[in-house]
């Protein structure tokens, strides 16, 4: 097998097998870094312009000459520290009502990736694929509920609403990451698709009106920092 055929094969595999990037590791001196990020943002829902921000931790695993791959999990760091944020307000119209609800958005993510650098060497500018598994959770909180002459009443709104769901997201990834020698850095932005999306998180008929569909769309962007060695 010539270089070029290999390099073939080995991109397949980083692509494709979390698993076959493991294989090629086995394979090379491969250098190792343990990331954290500090400050990372993913679309989940339609309503979701600006989402909270998440801290995780990973793995970046080099394979070779412009080849990596990494492992990472993140989580909504509401959910790991408690609720530090001010709740997102959220108007629901139903029946002649509108309702004014407190949104608390709850999200963990692991996600698997491979990097292709443009250098001749593991660091730089890339780009690479990536396919994860989403769990993606919202509270409501109802605050007030007035209908068309701003008066209260019974409302069609019951006080607290929860839903969950898991989805199975995957699109490609660019970034600029240092090398794993010591201390590194990674600035990336990523789109892809949310395989499972289309569907409403909701099934009450008062929340049908409410921006909270699971996104088809998704971006990720963020910054993360790690030890390499």
């Amino acid at each position: 097998m010539n270089a070029i055929e290999r390099m073939i094969r080995n991109w397949l595999l980083l692509c494709f097998s979390p698993l076959g990037a493991f294989l090629i590791g086995a394979t090379v001196n491969a250098q190792t870094g343990v990331r954290f990020p500090l400050a990372h943002w993913e679309r989940a829902l339609v309503g979701d312009d600006i989402t909270p921000i998440s801290l995780g931790i990973g793995l970046d695993r080099d394979l070779g000459e412009r080849l990596s791959s990494s492992v990472e999990f993140t989580m909504l760091y509401r959910n790991l520290l408690g609720d530090l944020e001010s709740a997102d307000p959220l108007e629901v119209e139903s029946q002649g009502w509108t309702g004014y609800f407190e949104v608390q958005r709850k999200g963990l993510s692991f996600t698997y990736r491979s990097m292709y650098f443009f250098n001749n060497s593991a660091e730089g500018f890339y780009w690479g694929t990536a396919i994860g598994v989403r769990r993606v959770g919202v509270d409501l909180r109802l605050t007030s509920a007035l209908d068309g002459n701003f008066t209260s009443g019974l409302s069609p709104f019951r006080d607290n609403y929860s839903a969950r769901c898991t989805t199975f997201p995957i699109g490609i990834r660019f970034g600029m990451r240092s090398g794993l020698d010591g201390g590194f850095s990674d600035l990336y932005l990523g789109l892809g698709y949310q395989a499972g999306s289309g569907k409403d998180l909701f099934s009450a008929p008062e929340l049908q009106n409410a921006e909270l569909d699971l996104a088809a769309l998704t971006w990720t962007f963020g910054y993360a920092y790690g030890i390499g060695w």
